[in-house]
């Protein structure tokens, strides 16, 4: 590539946040990259946008920042640091909100899932659709998993969908207990029941010894959904 296509690159990314294609700049200065290949425009997009991981945080909270400028009604809260790190981060998009307001009696959140580079944990607000598929309410990115963490979320949670569940599905963190039943006190809590059951099981580990260990699924599915136990629960 020479320089002239370099620089009409150069000049075009200015001020972007994120990493255009390299096709839709083949398309768009045409005559500019009449001769580069598509590799060689992303080769070179790859030395401009740099993604080391405190660029990729910088970067998320310059385009924090422009979304929340160009749009202050968006469904999105941020907390940073002393030192100006991605702290807490809720977003919850359009869709998500339209999806709460239809199917969000009943909110399951999970945060079974870690981001590796950054150390922050991923909630999720999920439901289930009238289709029996998963419904994305919103999601959220915790420096930890303190109770003062997860009042933040429920609080900026409930602040943008102007209502509050009828029931609350999690594990039994603790710290999710507790910020739950302050910010959705009328809402019914309850415990996830793959969780419960690996528990149970982990729980239950000296019972290997017996031969009918293979039944003990089978027992904890039957004591679960009997309707002796659901009339009493």
């Amino acid at each position: 590539m020479d320089n002239y296509g370099k620089e009409t690159i150069k000049n075009f990314c200015k001020g972007l946040l994120l990493k255009p294609k390299a096709d839709v700049l083949k398309k768009t200065f045409s005559t500019q990259l009449k001769n580069v290949k598509i590799s060689s425009i992303n080769n070179f997009l790859n030395k401009i946008f740099v993604r080391e991981d405190i660029n990729d945080s910088d970067n998320l909270i310059k385009l924090l920042n422009f979304i929340k400028l160009n749009n202050p009604k968006k469904n999105l809260a941020y907390q940073l640091t002393k030192d100006k790190k991605l702290n807490k981060l809720i977003w919850i998009s359009d869709r998500m909100k339209a999806n709460f307001d239809n199917f969000g009696d009943v909110i399951l959140f999970d945060t079974t899932f870690k981001t590796n580079r950054f150390k922050l944990s991923l909630g999720i607000f999920l439901g289930i659709s009238n289709n029996g598929k998963n419904s994305f309410f919103g999601i959220t990115l915790l420096y930890n998993e303190s109770e003062e963490s997860f009042i933040w979320a429920f609080q900026k949670f409930n602040f943008f969908m102007k209502k509050e569940p009828i029931t609350f599905v999690s594990d039994q963190d603790p710290a999710i207990l507790a910020a739950t039943q302050k910010i959705f006190p009328t809402t019914k809590l309850k415990i996830c029941e793959w969780h419960v059951a690996n528990i149970f099981k982990k729980n239950l580990i000296y019972l290997k010894k017996f031969e009918n260990l293979h039944d003990i699924p089978k027992m904890f599915e039957k004591l679960i959904f009997s309707k002796d136990f659901e009339n009493d629960y």
